[in-house]
């Protein structure tokens, strides 16, 4: 369960108006262990076009092989792509414009920024530039993956333009890393080469380098992939860290999808928790911004062992106070609720617990019930009105949970996991 409970309630209210997306995720097995490296990833057929004419359906089919290697390098980083000849390299708007030759009649072009993008906002900001000019018939995430124990997220829009007074599609596709303190984003705008750009810019981003660079040293780590039924969303990233007092559990989420025809919302959500040696949280911070404007920001600090200050915005309002809670000890970490739910497991009994989830309440703890479910390994959470079946493993995180919501069922899927918080 963990992470995956908090952040069902803490998104729903973003995106429970997305039931008709649809975009059939790819589905990955769990992992504990270090998976294959990312270059290794199996391209899977694309999807067949619908409604186009042959030569159109042909065009949108295509794909190219695997080309040479190219190293590219510019100012804060290097990288590895596959090319017709070495990637041109400059300087623009103080990023760094990375164009390869794929032998298609454009360029990819990659983007590396010095500082980390939102992902689903980032590509929200391309997409409503573009919208000026073009009209899309659909944009949709196409798939997660993962390098380095980060997140690499893929989107597809088609479009419909104008060229000489005829009405010509277009295809858009898209790709966002983000790696410390800085970002990769990719983009190539031709119909076809789904899987193609899919593989070159996924190894683009196994080979991203920026200077300085390190691996966290994170004890653990999850990525889920979220989904609307079959569409996929986007992602919810989740590493902790050991500090001197305690724990710190750092969260991103980014969810792109389309909300009507030609119409999509862009969600980005960054948490930082820290907690003590008992498993109470002692700060958080919570940022939530929908179409890369930040809407959100809060701080919360204990104060006293059941009392916590807060202070910052939400729905870009100024807001501070303070509140208790109903438990002694006060909000319960996440390393603390692991426990918590393998004690529900084992005795099947209810437990009572305090959470902080700002979209929720802003000013006051929220109550979570942990309770026995359905099944041998799960437990069921309710919060905020909300009852949420989880499918946990032996060590008490989540595989797999779930929300119905009308027709259709919010989840949160495991696509890897190591260590415990």
């Amino acid at each position: 369960m963990n992470r995956s409970v908090e952040n069902v309630v803490r998104l729903v209210c973003c995106i429970s108006a997305l039931a008709a997306c649809s975009s059939k995720a790819e589905q990955r097995p769990d992992a504990k262990a270090t998976p294959p490296p990312a270059a290794e990833a199996k391209p899977q057929p694309a999807a067949p076009s619908k409604g186009l004419s042959p030569e159109l359906a042909a065009m949108v089919a295509r794909e190219f092989p695997a080309l040479g290697r190219q190293k590219a390098s510019g100012t804060g980083f290097t990288l590895e792509v596959e090319g017709t000849a070495p990637p041109e390299v400059q300087a623009v708007e103080g990023q760094q414009l990375v164009k390869v030759d794929l032998g298609t009649k454009g360029p990819m072009q990659c983007f590396v920024h010095a500082q980390p993008l939102d992902a689903a906002g980032a590509m929200a900001a391309v997409l409503g530039a573009a919208q000026k000019s073009v009209t899309f018939r659909g944009v949709a995430i196409t798939d997660v993956k993962m390098v380095e124990e980060q997140p690499v997220l893929f989107a597809n829009a088609d479009y419909l333009a104008e060229v000489n007074g005829n009405k010509a599609m277009g295809q858009l596709k898209m790709m966002v890393h983000v790696r410390g303190n800085s970002s990769l984003m990719c983009m190539h705008d031709e119909p076809g080469y789904q899987e193609s750009f899919k593989r070159v810019a996924l190894g683009a981003a196994a080979t991203f380098a920026p200077t300085g660079w390190t691996k966290p040293g994170h004890h653990y780590v999850e990525i889920q992939v979220v989904h609307m039924g079959s569409a996929t969303l986007g992602f919810s990233h989740h590493a902790c860290t050991r500090t001197k007092s305690g724990t710190q559990c750092d969260s991103t989420d980014a969810l792109l999808a389309a909300r009507g025809p030609g119409q999509f919302i862009a969600v980005d959500t960054v948490s930082k928790e820290t907690s003590d040696a008992d498993g109470v949280v002692t700060s958080k911070l919570f940022l939530h911004a929908e179409g890369g404007e930040l809407s959100t920001n809060l701080q919360v600090t204990r104060t006293a062992p059941s009392e916590y200050g807060f202070k910052g915005t939400t729905a870009s309002k100024e807001v501070s106070g303070s509140f208790k809670t109903r438990t002694a000890k006060g909000i319960t970490s996440e390393a603390e609720l692991r426990r918590v739910v393998l004690d529900v497991v084992k005795t099947q009994k209810a437990r009572e617990v305090d959470q902080y989830v700002a979209s929720v309440a802003p000013d006051a703890a929220t109550p979570m019930t942990v309770a026995p479910g359905p099944r041998p390994g799960t437990v069921n959470v309710v919060m905020a009105g909300k009852s949420i079946l989880n499918e946990v493993d032996d060590d008490g995180l989540g595989k797999r949970s779930e929300l119905p919501l009308g027709q259709v069922v919010m989840s949160f899927d495991r696509l890897y996991v190591r260590g415990i918080p």
